[in-house]
């Protein structure tokens, strides 16, 4: 496990590794910071590099993503207010050991129904096609891009029907086989394209502010961040399908007719609770929820 202590990323947000120069890591701060690319090295934790993005108004930078372009996505999708017309994807060339300035390709899209929160950015291994994962307080939803992406208009990301992800999904990443793995504050969750079935799911190790996720090596290895300092990068097993059993997007209907129990939380706090329970803990988290948005639009401001 290697730790990232420079003073310049306190906020990291997003994890991913460089598929050109091997041991290299990239990561970003989200909103209230220079739109910056560190350039980390994974057996260190040290910044040997750094990519300034210029021409660009940078928001709230949330996630990154290496396309099956190779090149590198900065996701500025961070809409804690769910307010922004547009968010953006800023693309560039895979950074390297050496401090530079670039001007990216911008991608700027809207969502189809309304603004959404995300911090959650994936590139599909076979279509190449990018996919954002937003970020509800009890469930999220996945976004597709168009196939062709274009800069010279806004574009509109597509709802991918009958898909539910869990609350509080902060990062996503692409597995060598074709799956994609989704992390919240406290679990991984391991979907299967094209259809986004559940295949398994696994516990996390307890972080600060668990914001992003990386898959190293083979795939068998996650790699976890998380805001602030020192910020560790966690190492653990990508989940077998085999720990838990498949779950449908949908629950099902009650064979007998009888009203639909009450759904599990996507993997945020295990298990079925009461109607009691489901209320009440409805009232403090989504209390809960507004205070850490009104926390994080007084940190940007400040």
């Amino acid at each position: 496990m290697s730790v990232i202590r420079d003073a310049r990323i306190s906020e990291s947000s997003g994890l991913a590794l460089s598929t050109r120069q091997p041991g290299l890591v990239y990561t970003v701060n989200d909103s209230g910071n220079a739109p910056v690319v560190y350039v980390v090295a994974l057996g260190t934790g040290r910044v040997v590099g750094t990519a300034r993005l210029s021409g660009v108004d940078a928001v709230d930078p949330e996630a990154l993503a290496i396309g099956t372009d190779e090149r590198l996505y900065v996701a500025d999708i961070g809409d804690n207010d769910a307010g922004r017309g547009t968010v953006a994807l800023y693309a560039l060339d895979q950074p390297s050991r050496r401090d530079v300035t670039v001007t990216p390709t911008v991608y700027e899209f809207r969502y189809a129904d309304e603004p959404h929160d995300a911090e959650a950015l994936v590139a599909d291994s076979a279509t190449g096609r990018l996919s954002v994962v937003t970020k509800g307080l009890f469930s999220g939803a996945v976004y597709q891009l168009p196939s062709r992406l274009r800069s010279d208009s806004v574009m509109t990301a597509q709802r991918v029907p009958g898909v539910r992800m869990p609350g509080l999904v902060t990062d996503a990443a692409a597995l060598p086989d074709g799956d994609v793995v989704v992390r919240t504050y406290t679990d991984a969750v391991v979907f299967r394209l094209p259809g986004w079935q559940r295949a398994a799911a696994t516990d996390v190790p307890q972080q600060r502010q668990g914001e992003s996720v990386a898959v190293t090596g083979a795939g068998s290895t996650l790699l976890l961040g998380t805001e602030g300092l020192p910020s560790p990068l966690v190492e653990v097993g990508v989940p077998e399908p085999r720990q838990r059993p498949s779950l449908p997007a949908t629950p099902e209907p009650d064979p007998a007719g009888s009203a639909p129990a009450p759904e599990p939380s996507a993997g945020n706090f295990g298990g079925w609770w009461p109607a009691w329970a489901v209320g009440a803990s409805t009232v403090v988290l989504g209390g809960a929820w507004l205070a850490v948005r009104r926390a994080q639009r007084h940190r940007s401001m400040t």
